[in-house]
């Protein structure tokens, strides 16, 4: 089973993932939400895509310790990115749809990947969080002082 995120990122109070896309309650999507839940149990889903600006929007302002992973279908890539970017609590986005090659132009620091696949989107969503993971954890280890009273 795999790891859930909010196990994964203990130095963060509240993560988790968020996914919009307008086809989600398709029998497929439903099915890959149920996968998505080994991931993270606190999973919120969204069809619309206003909605899901105003939740990260309100998460954001809330000055919350939030942090989303946002996993967002193609065709809502190009409008919504560029409107929830800049918001502390995204920390990675992820897209997901069957053309990555139409998306091979969007430039954005916190876009990790562009996935065609499941078992792709699980496994780049699970190495960036160990990732974050080890950085988060070797940060701290890099800035602990030294107890040794001798030095």
């Amino acid at each position: 089973m795999a790891e859930k995120l909010s196990n994964s990122l203990t130095n963060k109070d509240d993560e988790h993932l968020v996914w919009l896309d307008k086809n989600i309650e398709n029998y497929s999507n439903k099915q890959k939400l149920n996968q998505l839940r080994e991931l993270d149990d606190k999973i919120k889903s969204f069809t619309d895509k206003q909605k899901c600006v105003d939740y990260i929007k309100k998460q954001d302002i809330s000055h919350t310790k939030s942090s989303i992973i946002l996993i967002i279908s193609g065709s809502f890539s190009e409008e919504i990115i560029p409107q929830i970017h800049d918001c502390r609590c995204i920390v990675g986005i992820f897209i997901f749809c069957s053309h990555s090659e139409r998306f091979q132009d969007l430039k954005f620091p916190k876009l990790q990947a562009i996935c065609t696949e499941t078992y792709e989107l699980f496994d780049r969503i699970q190495n960036y969080v160990n990732r974050e993971k080890f950085e988060i954890d070797f940060s701290l280890f890099n800035n602990q002082k030294s107890t040794n009273s001798g030095n």
